[in-house]
């Protein structure tokens, strides 16, 4: 059985983390890769805000000072993403996968990622469970286009001690399905730019950033989740010198046109 690939990046550049998750997407789109998988962190923070979002009334920009903003490719909300958290992605083609029967679908692939990720929080010692409803606040657009990402409660989302602890988005183009999220293991931390909520306690502002043995003791342990679920081995992939001068140059689209709908995948 071939293995899935397996990236991560430790303390990596805003910009090449969102570059190199369109570029998992763009490969999986492209039939080079059935499945991929990536674990990584941040060397400085960034927010990333959604798809669909308004960058002016998603956060405030007055407050932004020089922190690196990048629309995501997916939908949801403004996030601040710092040095403490662990992100995953994965990009998947359900149709050509050979997913487990009840996670062949958007709702299910969704569903299976959240109890594998509580599997990764438990061996980081976090216990967790899985949100079975969205709040109703969700609904509301001035919420959706205001309000912070980790202030909502979204279904298959992941709560731990009264908090979210998780925070995904999705984009589906045909039958390719692209999912990527926030692991808040430290907890939530603050930005003046992604205020929170009423009702939701806002983060600390200086939370130790994940150091190279944590993360590195901490890969086996997301590695092994996501076998328990896939029934298939997934291995670590480098990348190809090809491989390397496409990243290149989507992680120059990134910087370059980091506010934009980079609607790289309409095309599919």
């Amino acid at each position: 059985m071939t293995p899935v690939p397996f990236y991560s990046h430790f303390s990596a550049d805003p910009y090449f983390n969102m570059a190199f998750d369109e570029w998992m997407f763009a490969r999986v789109l492209a039939g080079t890769s059935s499945f991929c998988l990536r674990l990584y962190s941040w060397s400085n923070g960034a927010i990333t805000f959604g798809l669909n979002q308004s960058y002016e009334r998603a956060m405030d920009i007055t407050r932004l000072n020089d922190t690196p903003v990048v629309r995501r490719i997916t939908g949801g909300r403004a996030l601040f993403h710092d040095p403490s958290e662990f992100t995953y992605s994965l990009a998947v083609d359900i149709a050509v996968a050979n997913l487990p029967e009840a996670a062949a679908s958007p709702r299910g692939v969704s569903q299976a990622v959240s109890q594998t990720l509580m599997k990764f929080l438990a061996a980081a010692g976090v216990r967790s469970h899985r949100v079975r409803r969205s709040s109703q606040s969700n609904a509301r657009p001035d919420f959706f286009h205001k309000a912070p990402c980790f202030a909502s409660l979204a279904r298959d989302e992941i709560v731990a001690g009264g908090r979210k602890v998780v925070a995904s988005a999705q984009r589906r183009v045909d039958h390719v399905l692209f999912q990527h999220g926030s692991i808040k293991i430290s907890g939530v931390a603050s930005h003046p730019a992604v205020a929170v909520s009423d009702g939701f306690p806002g983060g600390q502002a200086d939370r130790p950033p994940v150091s190279r043995p944590f993360f590195d003791s901490m890969k086996p342990h997301f590695v092994a989740a996501f076998e328990s679920w896939l029934k298939r081995p997934i291995a670590p992939c480098d990348l190809t010198r090809s491989e390397q001068e496409q990243l290149r140059e989507q992680v120059l689209q990134v910087r370059k046109n980091n506010l934009s709908r980079r609607d790289i995948f309409k095309q599919k």
